[in-house]
C-alpha cells in the first residue's frame, strides 16, 4: 500500500508495517500528484496512516473527500458505531 500512496518503495516508506504511525507533513502521495494534474481525489474506506488531528490526515495528504475508516482497529469491527467524513462523525444505525 505505501508504494502506491506515496509513491515509494516498500521499506523506504516513512510507514511500513501494521503501525498507526501518521505520514509526515509534505509527504508526496498519489492524492497530491492527481491534483497537480487537475484530478479531484477522494479516499473511501480504510486509512490507517493518520487521524483526523495528525499530519497524516487525509484531507492533509491530497484527498478532496474522504469517508470511512481512519483507524486500523475499527475495521476489524464489522458494525462500527461511526464512521468519518472530512473530520466529521457519521452515525451508524444499529
Amino acid at each position: 500500500m505505501n508504494k502506491l500512496v506515496t509513491t515509494v518503495l516498500l521499506g523506504t516508506a516513512c510507514v511500513t508495517g501494521c503501525t498507526q504511525m501518521p505520514l509526515k507533513p509534505n509527504t508526496e502521495t498519489v492524492a497530491v500528484k492527481l491534483k497537480e494534474a487537475g484530478y479531484a481525489t477522494a479516499l473511501i474506506g480504510k486509512w490507517g496512516l493518520g487521524t483526523e488531528t495528525t499530519t497524516g490526515a487525509p484531507n492533509l495528504q491530497g484527498f478532496d473527500h474522504y469517508y470511512g475508516y481512519l483507524y486500523q482497529v475499527f475495521a476489524h469491527n464489522h458494525t462500527p458505531e461511526y464512521l468519518l467524513e472530512n473530520g466529521g462523525f457519521v452515525a451508524i444505525a444499529k
